[in-house]
């Protein structure tokens, strides 16, 4: 669909299967880890107009998809979307601070570790192979991602031990402990920063907000604050 020819042709066989004003396919781009998503997510609607584009000119090198190929293609859009919604939180348009990450990146490990246990085996090594590249990463940011996470008043050690037990299990005790420790480390150097310099004051560039996301609304710690909020109110109302 890189042409303004094979536009052309694609928008006349949307026409003739009455598809009206048809969104423009979006091309993978290798550099960008969420144009896959947006490539499938945008090509599963067309699926009959890609088999109607074949027929109409046999000339036309194009592969066709299978059912097969469609019925995998909408799995992965599916699995991928978690990627794609955590992209548009770190994106730099929306200038995020740092809290926003750790919620979002946890989801992502929790997510990695269902698809390494789905029924696909597509699925089933594409996690695999992500999870070895994921945790290479997060040994070395995931305290200091907790800490941030920590200082957002909406989250709270809370949130930390809620995603930690579901990734570290029997280990969980050691690895707030850790986060802790850095936490008392940076107390303790603001103190020492902040007993030579008491005029300074923390921030003095202007107004530092912590930024907030809709999309953390959907997370697994915000339904289990939802839920344990509601049992409260119930033994409340006992």
């Amino acid at each position: 669909m890189s042409t303004p020819k094979r536009v052309e042709k694609f928008e006349e066989a949307c026409r003739l299967l009455n598809i009206s004003k048809p969104k423009r396919v979006v091309l993978d781009v290798k550099t960008r880890w969420n144009s896959t998503y947006l490539m499938l997510n945008t090509a599963l609607p067309f699926q009959d107009v890609f088999a109607k584009l074949k027929r109409m000119n046999k000339k036309l090198k194009l592969v066709i998809p299978s059912e097969n190929d469609w019925m995998m293609a909408k799995l992965v859009c599916e699995k991928l979307e978690i990627f794609y919604k955590a992209t548009r939180v770190f994106s730099g348009r929306n200038y995020p601070t740092s809290n926003l990450f750790f919620r979002k990146v946890c989801e992502i490990r929790l997510t990695l570790r269902r698809w390494v246990e789905s029924d696909v085996e597509t699925i089933r090594m594409m996690a695999k192979n992500m999870i070895d590249k994921f945790d290479k990463y997060w040994h070395n940011i995931n305290e200091m991602l907790a800490v941030d996470s920590i200082l957002d008043p909406r989250n709270k050690m809370d949130c930390v031990e809620y995603y930690f037990k579901r990734l570290y299990k029997d280990d969980t005790d050691n690895e707030v402990a850790k986060v802790r420790k850095n936490l008392d480390k940076l107390v303790v150097e603001y103190q020492m920063r902040s007993e030579g310099n008491k005029s300074q004051e923390p921030f003095p560039s202007g107004k530092r907000g912590i930024s907030e996301s809709s999309d953390n609304d959907e997370d697994e710690y915000a339904q289990a604050k939802r839920t344990k909020k509601r049992k409260m109110n119930v033994r409340g109302e006992g």
